[in-house]
């Protein structure tokens, strides 16, 4: 009988049980910028999450009904000004700001009222590589509060480090893992095109460069983690940064840079093991000229490959792992990474 006269068998199984019904995890936001505001936006969308409170310190949202702020018809949630009284919220999803020690002092007042609090700050991502005191007490205080406290994003916090350690699940051993991202910058918020160095001339950016300010805040804890959670034996962490220069007119919705003036940059993480480079990660991040990727390259048993056509979107991906993780936090206790957390997935 000739295989195309074999008829196709169909089963139908039974599906699983229904999972048991789980309330939904209350969460606070703190933090209405634009990323805290899709947020905000997301959140309501899901069965598994119920906002009870906004906090944001711009007098232009404080006292207004958080759906207005976004938008939107009225949620029955006020924006208030300090954390006040938030009976009944179990998670602080923060999105306030990019360096720890500015943070930090809200981060501890969130673990003082007993809430487990997921952030988009990047260097809290793998704290203790730039503060380890820092880390140290915020850890402390989450324990002392029987809570806990995790930094994720699309980059850090999946792109550059849980993907590919996800990926190396496949292999026996690894030797080197190359991680590549290129973000077309024109397409994205004003914000991330300013922060990137777009408009700067050569002189100023290299000036907010000394000062520690200028580059993408995580690559080096990105490479850190990916590094530790491989469980290379790191002697150092080398974060190479310069600025993308056009030599022609760029423009987006919201800048218009001319010839000779900075349009982005590109910046190395190397995570070092001895003399060889376990971990490298390259970012290119520029207003135009560019074309979205990422991109892992693994040297192991086996080597392994994985490429993603038009890259992870930006802000839609980091309000995503903001929102996934939360779920898996309810559990956890102390100052965690992502390598200690379930891992994450899209949750209703």
């Amino acid at each position: 009988m000739m295989a195309q006269d074999v008829r196709p068998l169909l089963r139908t199984l039974p599906g699983p049980a229904p999972a048991p019904a789980v309330p939904p995890v209350e969460v606070v936001l703190f933090g209405l910028g634009a990323i805290g505001i899709e947020v905000a936006r997301a959140a309501r969308a899901r069965t598994g999450l119920r906002v009870v409170g906004a906090v944001d310190v711009d007098p232009a949202k404080v006292g207004r009904d958080l759906g207005e702020v976004c938008g939107e018809a009225p949620w029955g949630v006020p924006v208030r000004a300090d954390l006040g009284d938030l009976a009944g919220a179990r998670v602080a999803v923060h999105t306030t700001g990019s360096f720890l020690p500015d943070v930090a002092p809200q981060l501890l007042a969130l673990l003082e009222r007993g809430l487990r609090v997921v952030s988009s700050a990047e260097e809290l991502a793998f704290p203790g590589l730039r503060h380890p005191d820092l880390a140290a007490r915020l850890d402390r205080a989450a324990r002392d509060a029987g809570t806990a406290l995790v930094g994720v994003g699309v980059n850090p916090g999946f792109a550059m480090d849980a993907l590919p350690l996800v990926l190396t699940t496949c292999c026996r051993s690894v030797r080197q893992v190359r991680v590549r991202r290129v973000v077309d910058t024109s397409r994205r918020r004003l914000n991330l095109q300013k922060k990137t160095g777009a408009g700067m001339t050569p002189a100023e950016f290299a000036a907010e460069m000394e000062g520690g300010r200028m580059g993408h805040i995580g690559l080096a804890e990105s490479a850190a983690l990916l590094a530790c959670g491989l469980g290379f034996a790191v002697t150092g962490i080398e974060d190479e940064l310069a600025p993308i220069v056009t030599d022609y007119r760029r423009q987006s919705e919201f800048l218009t840079v001319e010839a000779g003036l900075v349009v982005g940059l590109h910046q190395f993480a190397r995570a070092k093991a001895g003399p060889d480079t376990a971990v490298e990660l390259e970012l290119i991040m520029a207003l135009g000229g560019v074309a979205d990727e990422d991109s892992v390259q693994v040297t192991g048993d086996p080597d392994l490959a994985l490429a993603i056509p038009g890259g992870l979107p930006g802000d839609v991906a980091t309000v995503a792992t903001l929102l996934n993780t939360v779920p898996r936090i309810v559990g956890a206790t102390g100052l965690c990474t992502v390598l200690d957390l379930p891992l994450p997935h899209a949750a209703r």
